[in-house]
């Protein structure tokens, strides 16, 4: 029977083997029922959690991942690491932004980092993917200026030309 310290340094490992992304959280004052209450709701986002303590994360580090070492100085005390639940090649765009609300809407985490892609990132990620449209959006809006008539999208377009038509035309007379 492995023990609790061991079977968690294997789920890490295999964490940072086998997910293409990995974020660390920091949670002052969390407790057993924030704890629940956050699995469950990444978990409705399809992702998952573990946490680690420092001297845990450290060793599997050091012993077996060299190439995340820069990872080492996110972590202080405990953290908690985030990855996607299953086994799919990347996030989509939807969880990622789905977990970047989660993290305003909970003063209590702090987002310190991870991997994403190959990528190492930080918080800056998360405020651009927090900036960028959905998908979803972005096509509707296109249809919109698409079904726009066309003589209001011709007049649209024959605006910006007109102006700068006149301001030259204006400039001309100022000259002569």
């Amino acid at each position: 029977m492995q023990s609790k310290k061991t079977n968690q340094l294997n789920t890490f490992s295999d964490i940072l083997e086998n997910k293409d992304s990995i974020f660390f959280i920091s949670a002052n004052n969390f407790t057993i029922n924030e704890k629940t209450l956050l699995k469950s709701e990444l978990n409705n986002i399809g992702l998952d959690l573990i946490v680690l303590k420092n001297g845990l994360f450290k060793k599997t580090i050091q012993n077996n991942f060299p190439k995340y070492i820069n990872l080492e100085p996110m972590i202080q005390g405990f953290c908690i690491a985030v990855y996607p639940s299953v086994n799919s090649e990347s996030l989509n765009f939807d969880s990622l932004k789905l977990l970047a609300l989660l993290l305003i809407k909970k003063p209590f985490l702090l987002f310190l980092g991870g991997v994403h892609e190959n990528q190492l990132v930080n918080k800056s990620f998360i405020e651009t993917i927090l900036s960028i449209k959905n998908p979803l959006d972005i096509y509707s809006e296109l249809i919109s200026i698409i079904a726009t008539p066309k003589y209001s999208l011709n007049n649209s377009l024959k605006q910006v030309p007109t102006t700068i038509s006149k301001i030259l035309k204006i400039r001309e007379d100022e000259f002569k």
